[in-house]
């Protein structure tokens, strides 16, 4: 799907939601697996933190059609994310969060990873999304 048609059913998937308005990060877990969270109206939010050389939890899973919205609180360093599959790209300013809308059209593993020089094992910076039917 084109980044244009992907927006636009993005933008009809987000007119009838509203995106959360509160994010504590004491909720961010570790772990290998991402944390799941639902906002008021039931949109599935993915929460991850991006520290020097990592995402943390750096692994999601997902289903096909669902509107999720992915917030990464970098905590450290000026982060950057990106997603080449979706054709995806943010920047992550120190101590702030950072809310990336996803829809996913089809079935995959989509791969994303810190794309500003953050310092040794800058390589690793990577996570996925794992989505199925």
């Amino acid at each position: 799907m084109n980044r244009r048609r992907w927006l636009a059913a993005l933008t009809r998937t987000a007119a009838t939601l509203t995106l959360p308005t509160s994010f504590a990060l004491g909720l961010l877990g570790g772990g290998m697996r991402g944390s799941l969270a639902q906002d008021n109206v039931g949109k599935t939010i993915l929460r991850t933190r991006a520290t020097r050389s990592q995402f943390s939890p750096s692994q999601f899973e997902a289903k096909v059609g669902v509107a999720l919205t992915l917030e990464i609180a970098s905590v450290d360093f000026a982060h950057g994310f990106n997603m080449p599959d979706l054709k995806l790209r943010a920047d992550l300013p120190p101590d702030t969060v950072t809310r990336i809308d996803l829809l996913f059209d089809k079935p995959g593993s989509y791969v994303f990873f810190c794309d500003n020089f953050c310092g040794d094992d800058h390589e690793d910076m990577f996570g996925k999304i794992v989505v199925s039917q």
